[in-house]
């Protein structure tokens, strides 16, 4: 005979089991990428490239997008990463934009430049504890440095 404890550990062992099962699979990117435009496609030295992202969220995660810039000899300039933690009671469901704006170093090469944001999904428990996101990386946006 189960006693109620050994019962409630049991039940408990199943729902937590079922929980990270769950949580294993789930790799479905919470957004869409719609468009994408760089703003100022052509900017001088020192000056900040802004880009515009519209995605399609089709649910509530926290996001992390890290950029990088790569000049015209094809060096790789880390640019500040952002967080943002969604917040349901503030943002709707559909679509939603992000705007980015990068300063250029002094030091980079004058000629075609690229953008480049990648955004790693943190949808549940045991993504942010692993750190396992769901990566999509965004398309490449060109511009000019003068």
């Amino acid at each position: 005979m189960v006693s109620i404890t050994n019962a409630l550990v049991m039940i408990a062992g199943i729902l937590l089991s079922g929980m990270l099962g769950y949580w294993v699979t789930d790799r479905d990117p919470p957004a869409k990428l719609v468009s994408a435009r760089v703003l100022t496609p052509v900017i001088h030295e020192g000056g900040v490239v802004k880009v515009i992202y519209v995605l399609d969220r089709n649910r509530y995660c926290r996001v992390r997008v890290e950029q990088v810039l790569y000049d015209s000899e094809n060096i790789r300039h880390p640019a500040l990463d952002l967080d943002f933690a969604i917040d349901p009671g503030r943002q709707k469901m559909g679509t939603d934009s992000i705007g980015m704006a990068v300063k250029i170093p002094e030091w980079f090469a004058k000629g075609p430049a690229i953008h480049r944001a990648v955004r790693a999904y943190y949808c549940n428990p045991l993504q942010k504890f692993l750190d396992w996101p769901v990566i999509l990386a965004g398309p490449d946006m060109e511009f000019s440095v003068e």
